[in-house]
């Protein structure tokens, strides 16, 4: 199944859009969009490589906090990129369910 989106909305500010490719409880791929900076495309793609591969029960325990870990952290300011982006994957993950 395919399961698109949502972290912001589009023409309301900065988004992020997540869509899932899932089978037997299992992310086989992601696919991230966001009109945000590159702060916000690094923590998009961050998460993508984070929950791909592990079970949607795995996938919902990531954090903010993970992505800045991976990115080696965030600039001062650019928490919300991370936010925006679990935001949007925990979205697509309430609509696989």
């Amino acid at each position: 199944h395919r399961h698109p989106p949502d972290g912001g909305a589009r023409g309301a500010g900065p988004y992020a859009l997540v869509w899932l490719a899932i089978a037997d409880e299992r992310i086989l791929n992601v696919a991230f969009q966001t009109n945000g900076c590159r702060w916000a495309i690094a923590c998009g793609e961050a998460a993508g490589k984070l929950v791909k591969g592990r079970t949607v029960e795995q996938a919902t325990q990531l954090s903010p906090s993970d992505l800045g870990l991976l990115l080696g952290g965030l600039p001062t300011g650019k928490e919300a990129a991370a936010e925006r982006a679990v935001s949007a994957l925990r979205a697509a993950l309430r609509m696989s369910s």
